[in-house]
């Protein structure tokens, strides 16, 4: 490919043949870590937050990991919903074993990137319970 491509100007690379998946060589894996964290969701009324939650998480979530709460500072309630957050990548898993107690996280799950137990993590919410 050339630079005077019309798609290369604009910062696009034109397709030169299929992509091929190919398998992640030994050691090349990263490692993702998450850590379940609280996270408002909605801030309403309390109707407004029983709707959303209905109309977003539910069957989505656990029922342990969802409340809703009333914020008495600005006397409006608010869905919080445990979520797995994102830390970070790694290349080894001793590392990010490490950092995680480094910063005081407790409970936190180490998958390798893109795996099965990847997707789930990041499904979850989004994706309905089996």
């Amino acid at each position: 490919m050339t630079h005077d491509h019309p798609l290369a100007q604009r910062g696009h690379n034109p397709p030169t043949s299929t992509p091929v998946w190919t398998e992640p060589v030994l050691g090349d894996d990263l490692y993702r870590l998450y850590h379940e964290e609280w996270t408002i969701a909605a801030t309403g009324t309390e109707e407004h937050c029983c709707e959303f939650f209905q109309s977003v998480y539910h069957k989505r979530v656990k029922t342990d990991d969802w409340q809703i709460r009333h914020d008495t500072k600005i006397d409006r309630y608010r869905l919080w919903v445990r979520m797995p957050v994102l830390k970070g990548e790694f290349k080894l898993p001793n590392a990010a074993s490490r950092w995680a107690e480094d910063q005081g996280l407790e409970d936190y799950t180490i998958v390798v990137r893109n795996s099965p137990a990847d997707h789930d993590l990041r499904a979850y919410g989004r994706r309905k319970l089996k």
